[in-house]
């Protein structure tokens, strides 16, 4: 009874069935154009009261802390741990994904640390402009660059999770494509970072 409903109804037969990996690529796809969209109005946002605020040619050049240089170097070589994850998903080589993965997951949280430094900085910046009543930029930089950290946190949540999963010895080729998956995901976080970073460098 339940197979003849299935065959007769192909959403229903979707939900586990071949179309499973379709559904999920679709809803990777949604959700990071949604992201995209999201930080796109927030950089818009940032560039409108730069640029036309009323306070805009009183504004001081936005300094950007020298850490989070750093960190862009930690995020290009996550890039790179990540490029290697996916080569070991496609060989299905697990001894390198396990050492890839782990790699990755260091570098997040070093990515990540390393800019609480920058933030703090910037933040206590932003509270002097506003003791003195001047305008600048910092707040909105900052609730940006926040705004990108905690993302990448919440990308680490699956990694943490494939990495330990690795490490027991329990990742197997169903799990590949949630590797693929935050491959994507972080690969989309790189490119919002330059972008955010090459905004507040030209504009800030």
């Amino acid at each position: 009874m339940n197979q003849n409903t299935s065959q007769r109804n192909p959403v229903i037969a979707s939900w586990g069935g071949a179309d499973s990996e379709s559904n999920r690529n679709l809803g990777m796809l949604i959700f990071l154009i949604a992201l995209g969209i999201f930080f796109a109005v927030g950089i818009g946002c940032f560039l409108l009261y730069r640029f036309f605020s009323p306070a805009a040619n009183s504004m001081a050049p936005l300094y950007l802390p020298q850490s989070l240089w750093l960190s862009s170097g930690v995020l290009m070589a996550a890039a790179l741990f990540v490029f290697r994850c996916t080569k070991a998903a496609d060989q299905e080589d697990f001894v390198a994904l396990d050492l890839w993965l782990w790699r990755m997951w260091a570098a997040a949280w070093a990515f990540v640390l390393i800019q609480i430094p920058a933030l703090l900085e910037m933040m206590s910046i932003h509270f002097e402009y506003v003791k003195d009543n001047q305008a600048g930029t910092y707040g909105i930089s900052f609730a940006l660059i926040l705004l990108h950290a905690l993302h990448v946190v919440g990308g680490m949540i699956p990694i943490t999770r494939l990495a330990w999963q690795s490490r027991r010895g329990r990742l197997g080729t169903k799990h590949l494509k949630s590797v693929y998956s935050c491959a994507h995901y972080w690969h989309f976080l790189e490119v919002i970072w330059v972008l955010l970073l090459f905004t507040l460098l030209l504009a800030g």
